[in-house]
């Protein structure tokens, strides 16, 4: 299923079921029978005349639908050719479909029933197709290399210009790092304590030791004056002896 404008579709369904319905009024005037397409609706339906026009009209809008969806990439050629090509399908499906339903034989009407049939359905296809080109008329002529020869001619004749080189940006300046980073703190050195000054040996003898030396003295000449007396009492025993 292709993609289908909706919008164009209405235009193109509504003008080429006008063309059709045009064709149809003036078909008496060229020796044609009448073709009333909205009076043999209505009658079939068993409604007014006017709703069998109004459904002549929603059948157009229908065919042209599945003209755009289905089969608009799948036909031969472009534009209305192509839907003079399509027409020829509801042309087919009414004489041998819709005429028997009702109770009509395929074309009962003669031959100028059928010639004035072809001709309506072909003004109706001419003009839907021209009105409505769709997606595919491009692809088309791509196909057919009817399209492509301009293209390529187009393109070998326009001049290649050379890119212009792009200037290269400056770079910028980089500050200097002292700039950019803060001095450091110097430390302060921290200031180391004097030494204390050493008491002489004198002083830091205490008065014990003095005592002890003076105990010394004493007991040493002690000692010499027991020596002396006993010298004396050798010598009074030697006397007497």
């Amino acid at each position: 299923m292709g993609k289908v404008d909706f919008k164009k579709l209405i235009i193109a369904a509504v003008a080429g079921t006008a063309a059709m319905t045009a064709f149809m009024f003036m078909a008496p005037m060229m020796g044609m029978p009448e073709m009333n397409i909205g009076k043999m609706l209505s009658m079939q339906m068993g409604m007014p005349e006017m709703a069998g026009w109004i459904m002549h009209f929603v059948n157009g809008i229908i065919l042209t639908w599945i003209y755009a969806a289905f089969l608009i990439d799948r036909l031969p050629t472009d534009g209305w050719k192509r839907g003079m090509i399509y027409s020829l399908i509801p042309w087919a499906v009414m004489n041998f479909m819709a005429m028997p339903m009702m109770g009509m034989g395929i074309f009962s009407g003669g031959m100028m029933v059928i010639v004035g049939t072809v001709v309506a359905h072909f003004a109706y296809g001419g003009v839907m197709g021209a009105i409505y080109t769709g997606e595919a008329s491009t692809d088309a002529a791509t196909d057919d290399g009817s399209a492509a020869e301009p293209v390529a001619s187009a393109a070998a004749a326009a001049p290649v210009s050379e890119p212009e080189p792009t200037p290269e940006p400056t770079p910028e300046p980089e500050a200097p790092a002292e700039e950019d980073s803060e001095p450091e703190p110097v430390p302060e050195p921290e200031p180391t304590p004097a030494p204390e000054p050493e008491s002489p040996a004198e002083e830091a003898s205490s008065p014990e030791d003095d005592s002890g030396s003076d105990e010394g003295g004493e007991s040493a000449e002690g000692d010499e004056d027991d020596s002396s007396s006993d010298e004396k009492e050798s010598g009074d025993k030697e006397e007497k002896l």
